[in-house]
């Protein structure tokens, strides 16, 4: 119950049952097969897909290893080309019918259920934080919450007023809602450790209600440079407070703070490879921050000893 219990707290819970409802939805899209035979692992497999998945990518998930010939004609020739252990319970039929539809599909997004059922309290506190600002920047009028409140609003309600205006109709505004803070998880909850590293961490607990135009500091940083684009994408126009100037200004014109390439682009090829990205407890922001320190710390070791050899003149000089 620590995940519900949590989820209640931090204003979420309905999240738990949006989440589900998404996975349905999805699965339902993929046809009467697959509603039939997928299993937790066929769906953990699919997560695997990026958002933005080639044909080459989906061809090596549910065809692996296949020739060319047998790629142009894959209706008739995939059968002996199939993954083993995934979608053991579709009929070839079936799982070509799987495939066409996740092709043809492009915005299906296959949630990934295991990293949030096994998702830290840490971890959702800091998301339920984030839904909070956001909560902030569409409306200066939050009725407050108490910590004992027996039925607490939840953080996407935060939304509707900006929805209201723009919208006009309570259904749509609530469906937007509800969408804004689907999207704001699944664009946060995969980096974490970039809200709560140490130069990020304070900006968690500065709302904007009394920080003024020192609360758009934030926003150097891409984690929170990208929250706000998602927001705007959504709400453009309704932002509130300090943030009313990104109803006219474009937030891709505010400096960014320079990232170190190296570590950024490690930590993204290491999350791509299979055994890492199938396999949860390897795949999730606390594994991979603990990675991350390994291969700074190597990064350092070996740059000092090439200064050191460079200034011996055993090494030469790189830009």
């Amino acid at each position: 119950m620590s995940l519900w219990d949590d989820m209640a707290r931090f204003r979420m819970d309905d999240f738990w049952f949006d989440t589900f409802d998404s996975v349905l939805k999805v699965i339902t899209k993929l046809g009467k097969g697959a509603l039939e035979s997928m299993s937790l692992s066929d769906w953990n497999c699919l997560v695997r897909l990026k958002a933005a998945r080639s044909d080459t990518a989906l061809q090596s998930l549910f065809y692996p290893g296949a020739s060319p010939d047998v790629l142009a004609n894959l209706e008739t020739k995939g059968s002996s080309c199939r993954r083993e252990e995934f979608l053991v319970a579709c009929t070839d039929t079936t799982y070509y019918e799987i495939y066409t539809r996740t092709q043809q599909n492009p915005n299906i997004r296959f949630l990934d259920i295991q990293a949030f059922l096994h998702s830290s309290r840490t971890h959702r506190k800091v998301l339920s934080q984030v839904l909070t600002h956001v909560g902030q920047w569409l409306n200066t009028r939050m009725a407050p919450v108490g910590a004992q409140d027996t039925k607490k609003a939840q953080l996407w309600e935060d939304f509707l007023p900006a929805f209201r205006q723009r919208d006009g109709d309570e259904t749509e505004a609530e469906e937007r809602a509800r969408t804004l803070q689907r999207q704001i998880l699944a664009s946060s909850r995969d980096r974490v450790s970039e809200l709560t590293r140490e130069s990020a961490r304070p900006y968690l607990s500065k709302l904007p209600d009394a920080q003024g135009e020192a609360y758009l500091e934030r926003f150097s940083h891409a984690i929170w440079r990208d929250i706000l684009l998602v927001v705007r994408d959504a709400a453009g126009g309704q932002f509130q407070g300090p943030l009313a100037k990104f109803n006219r200004q474009d937030p891709n014109d505010l400096p960014q703070r320079r990232q170190s390439m190296l570590m950024q682009n490690v930590r993204e090829s290491v999350s791509r490879i299979p055994e890492i990205s199938s396999n949860p407890a390897l795949r999730n922001s606390a594994a991979l921050d603990a990675l991350m320190v390994v291969v700074k710390a190597w990064a350092v070791e070996h740059n000092e000893k090439a200064l050191q050899a460079q200034r011996l003149n055993q090494m030469p000089p790189w830009p």
